[in-house]
């Protein structure tokens, strides 16, 4: 079967009252549809004397789920009751996405479905903003997954498990801005510009009932180091990481070299579509000025002996200390 174009959000949502056609579908939206077309849909033909059946289909656009997919090919089989399809698209929202997808059907029909795929060269930012209306994050991006869920696609999403991993090249966080806290902090502005964005930045993670828990978030800007885990959990559409970006060269401008090593922590929270991003600014200041405090006392020791002696004054250097939580 060859198409020029297919919108299947169009035929799983035909208007209704207070709907107009063509609109795309969230994925909760989709799911559904999918469960009311497949009870009015005729079941898959029998393969006649065990043979297996094939279709191929092939597309110069598929739109589903709110995603665009072009120079779509589609070849599937059916063969001891299990459907699979290999599912291709040589143009996916800047790069190409190839996945293989199997599921149960009539008296298999308990079987879970499984998922493969695999996309490079993606612009995410084109990608999560058809997703989910907006982007956290731009950079050009591959992922590989490998999972696998209910057969309902209304369970789907809260059954699923397996591994993923993502790699994204030239990333930068749009949800804040790295440079600005930098700058505040005072570090240079051409370099706190560079510092914001990570010529790579990748995670592994792995799920569980939709929840996807990563531990090796890492990340390398010119100036910064990024480390972070957390969780995604894919079912309640929610976010909550916590990341750690720490500077590997002294700073240019005013800011203090201190800053070299120091944490910057970052707290991500909320929504997958619009998360909130907390950085503590003055934890970094604190431990900078900490260090120089550290410095100096080492430095000028007798000093301080002599000015407790000459002030009358105790513990002078605990004092200080504790000006800076030290």
């Amino acid at each position: 079967v060859a198409l020029d174009r297919i919108d299947l959000d169009a035929y799983l949502a035909p208007p209704g009252e207070g709907q107009t056609s063509g609109g795309d579908l969230s994925g909760e939206e989709c799911a559904a549809e999918l469960v009311a077309a497949e009870g009015r849909a005729p079941g898959l033909p029998e393969a006649v004397g065990g043979a297996p059946l094939n279709l191929r289909i092939e597309t110069g656009e598929l739109r589903l789920g709110g995603l665009a997919y072009r120079g779509v090919s589609i070849d599937s089989r059916l063969a001891a009751g299990v459907l699979g399809a290999d599912i291709n698209a040589s143009e996916f929202y800047g790069g190409q996405l190839a996945t293989h997808v199997e599921r149960g059907v009539g008296s298999s029909a308990t079987t879970p479905t499984s998922v493969l795929a695999h996309a490079s060269g993606v612009d995410i930012a084109a990608l999560l903003a058809d997703l989910q209306g907006s982007s956290p994050m731009v950079g050009t991006g591959e992922f590989t997954a490998e999972l696998v869920g209910s057969r309902d696609p209304l369970l789907f999403a809260g059954t699923l498990a397996g591994n993923v991993a993502l790699r994204v090249h030239d990333a930068r966080f749009t949800g804040f801005d790295i440079g600005a806290a930098l700058r505040r902090a005072g570090v240079a502005a051409d370099e706190a510009l560079e510092a914001a964005t990570f010529s790579e930045l990748s995670a592994t993670a792995v799920g569980e009932n939709g929840a996807f828990v990563t531990d090796d978030l890492s990340g390398r800007s010119p100036m910064l180091r990024l480390d972070g885990q957390g969780v995604v959990d894919v079912a309640d559409r929610r976010v909550q990481l916590g990341m750690q970006l720490t500077p590997l060269t002294p700073p240019k401008g005013r800011a203090p070299r201190e800053l070299e090593g120091v944490v910057l922590p970052v707290a991500v929270d909320g929504p997958l579509s619009r998360p909130r991003f907390e950085i503590d600014l003055d934890s970094l200041l604190s431990q900078a000025a900490g260090r120089a405090l550290d410095k100096q006392l080492l430095e000028h020791g007798d000093t301080l002996r002599q000015l407790e002696d000459q002030l009358g004054i105790d513990n002078l250097e605990q004092r200080l200390r504790g000006l800076l939580g030290r």
